[in-house]
């Protein structure tokens, strides 16, 4: 039975990053473009609109049927949001603003998270869905706290 249990944690975590990188790999890079000349509001807004998209793409995955575009989207938004988390990164350094960077650095880390997750859900829809949108609450959260340092 140990034998078994050391098999299936052995290749849970072979396969952990090969899950983790498929999520990353899906993310539609064709879009990238400057954020210098984006405002600090116009970021905000990307963040903002993007993550509550991310919330409807999360809620369509529970339809088995619409799964794989549902993923799509919500890759498409994340991506968006974190061109708008650049922007706003930008500024923050340009203006020496401390406290935004330093919630910047959270969100990077909370969305990493999240991504990871993210790439659970093809395998696993059902469990990643919760996890995934925990991680979008905790991220949302911490651009509330950003909102309310400007």
């Amino acid at each position: 039975m140990k034998k078994i249990a050391l098999l299936t944690l052995t290749c849970a975590l072979a396969f952990a990053p090969l899950a983790i990188a498929q999520a990353a790999s899906d993310m539609d890079h064709s879009q990238m473009q400057g954020t210098t000349d984006t405002s600090p509001s116009q970021a905000m807004e990307a963040i903002t609109v993007n993550l509550e998209r991310m919330h409807q793409d999360l809620q369509d995955m529970r339809d088995p049927g619409q799964r794989s575009t549902a993923f799509g989207t919500l890759n498409k938004h994340m991506m968006a949001m974190h061109h708008g988390m650049q922007a706003v990164e930008q500024h923050a350094e340009k203006t020496d603003n401390t406290a935004v960077q330093q919630l910047m650095d959270r969100l990077n880390k909370e969305m990493m998270v999240t991504m990871k997750h993210m790439g659970q859900l093809k395998s696993d829809p059902d469990t990643a869905i919760g996890k995934v949108e925990q991680g979008l609450l905790t991220m949302e959260k911490t651009v509330n706290a950003m909102k309310n340092t400007n």
